[in-house]
């Protein structure tokens, strides 16, 4: 089961040129979904890398197989794989409001894995990883989802009309484009974006990297002027860099990253950046095996490791098969701008 739902595992949300920290202070808190548990893990973070406290929540019951979440300055959304549906919550000062929560059925919405918002977050986007698709909804009319304010899209290039996605896997946006990793032919999908700030679904092309460095690639973020991918067939990372020019390939100088043995990634799904690391949810590559996070410090252009820290043991214990990954820091945060789920 952990196999298929790596299909898609995070639709990211990043400002591509730098994710600025969040606030380094106590309100700091991490969210990470526990795929086979059914719950939501919340830290209160300090102001380096290490969990005060951490507890987990069921909110209402609601959750079946929660893999994405995405949060924006007032709604937190948790895709649910095994359900088809999103539970969404009111969200007040880095607390989850879990007597608000429900669950929204959306038409079209098929193993929803990959959720994110665009960099005006007027737009949410679900990628449905059995589908090769995706469903957008605006959150402009409406902050609760339904089929009134949710469209499911498939994305193509003109004058073709076949999707440009492969079992879609996670989206980072640009400035001006929409970069989605496909797990199912481990290549990647670029889709311009509109001057509403939503994906032109007509705009879009895929690209296989030569030589290929993606395996299963799953999370994705964007740092400093470089795109980061987690790849869950070989527990490893790519790091490349972007250009617009879509006559040639977008993603180049890429690169491929191993972790140290003792403290690597294993089964790395969902990313996420705080206090300038990288974070790997570990949701491992079965059901017993996927109970860490590891943070990372992003390697020098020359290194080919880096040094890298896994969880402790007291936050390992709460986590089951953790699979997305995400940071706010309060009231005064979004929790958007660099969110990886």
């Amino acid at each position: 089961m952990i196999k298929k739902l790596m299909l898609l595992t995070v639709f990211v949300v990043a400002s591509f040129y730098g994710l600025a920290d969040n606030d380094l202070s106590n309100s700091v808190k991490m969210y990470i979904t526990n795929l086979f548990g059914n719950d939501v893990t919340i830290c209160t973070m300090n102001n380096t890398t290490t969990p005060i406290s951490c507890t987990n929540h069921q909110l209402n019951n609601l959750l079946s197989g929660p893999a994405g979440i995405v949060i924006t300055g007032s709604s937190v959304y948790i895709t649910n794989a095994f359900s088809n549906s999103i539970t969404e919550c009111e969200f007040n000062n880095a607390e989850i409001i879990s007597k608000s929560c429900r669950n929204a059925n959306i038409k079209g919405v098929n193993t929803p894995v990959g959720i994110a918002l665009s960099p005006n977050e007027k737009f949410l986007y679900i990628a449905n990883s059995t589908a090769n698709n995706y469903t957008e909804c605006d959150l402009s009319k409406d902050n609760n989802l339904s089929d009134n304010n949710c469209n499911t899209i498939t994305p193509y290039e003109r004058p073709y009309t076949e999707s440009v996605l492969y079992q879609p896997n996670s989206m980072v946006f640009t400035s001006n484009e929409a970069i989605i990793t496909n797990y199912g032919n481990n290549s990647y999908s670029v889709c311009k974006l509109s001057t509403a700030g939503n994906i032109d679904s007509t705009a879009c092309q895929n690209y296989i990297p030569q030589p290929q460095v993606f395996s299963s690639p799953s999370g994705i973020v964007a740092v400093n002027n470089y795109i980061y991918i987690a790849n869950y067939g070989n527990n490893t990372y790519t790091r490349c860099r972007f250009s617009s020019d879509y006559m040639s390939r977008p993603l180049y100088d890429c690169n491929v990253y191993k972790s140290n043995s003792i403290n690597g990634i294993f089964g790395p799904a969902g990313m996420s950046v705080y206090s300038g690391k990288i974070f790997f949810a570990n949701a491992g590559v079965g059901q017993t095996d996927g109970k860490t996070y590891t943070y990372c410090i992003p390697p020098y252009a020359s290194e080919q490791h880096e040094y890298c820290q896994i969880s402790s043991e007291s936050v390992n214990n709460l986590l089951n098969s953790p699979f997305s990954i995400t940071f706010s820091a309060g009231i005064n945060e979004s929790g958007s701008g660099d969110a990886i789920y």
